[in-house]
C-alpha cells in the first residue's frame, strides 16, 4: 500500500509545477521540452532521454499493470528504476536551478512531491522483492 502511495505521488509530481519562468509555471514535461530545445541537453544521450520523459507516465502505467497481472517482482524492479531516475532529475533540477530572484527558478512543490513519490515507491519495491506474496498466505495458515 505504501509502494502505491509512492507511485501515485510519483506521478503526480510530474505534473505539478517545477519551473517558473517570469508568472508562468511549467510542469516537468514542459520543462523538459525547454530544456531540450533551449540548451545543449538536446543533443547525444541527454537529448534522448528528455525525448523520452513524455513517456514517464505509460511506463508507470506498465510496471502496475505487470503487479495486477501477478508479475510482482518484474514490476517491483520497474518502479524502483523509473523511482530512482525520476528522484535524480527532480534532485538535480532543485540544486542546479535554486528557487530565488532570477528569471528561470526552481518551484520546489513539484520536485518534492516527486522525490517523496519516488522514495516511498522504492520501499515499496524492497518490500516486494523482500517478502514474496505467497510467504504471508503460509505464515497465516493457508493452503501450500
Amino acid at each position: 500500500m505504501l509502494g502505491m502511495l509512492g507511485v501515485v505521488l510519483l506521478v503526480a509530481g510530474t505534473f505539478l509545477p517545477w519551473l517558473a519562468s517570469g508568472a508562468a509555471l511549467r510542469n516537468s514535461y514542459q520543462a523538459m521540452a525547454v530544456a531540450r530545445r533551449l540548451t545543449a541537453l538536446g543533443d547525444g544521450t541527454v537529448g534522448a532521454a528528455l525525448a523520452a520523459w513524455p513517456a514517464f507516465g505509460g511506463i508507470t502505467a506498465a510496471c502496475l499493470a505487470l503487479y495486477v497481472v501477478g508479475l510482482r517482482r518484474t514490476a517491483a524492479v520497474g518502479i524502483s528504476l523509473l523511482s530512482v531516475v525520476a528522484g535524480t532529475v527532480a534532485t538535480s533540477l532543485v540544486v542546479l536551478l535554486p528557487p530565488g530572484d532570477f528569471t528561470v527558478r526552481a518551484v520546489l512543490l513539484g520536485p518534492a512531491v516527486t522525490v517523496a513519490g519516488a522514495a516511498l515507491a522504492v520501499v515499496g519495491a524492497v518490500t516486494t522483492l523482500a517478502w514474496p506474496a505467497n510467504s504471508a498466505s503460509r505464515r497465516a495458515g493457508g493452503a501450500q
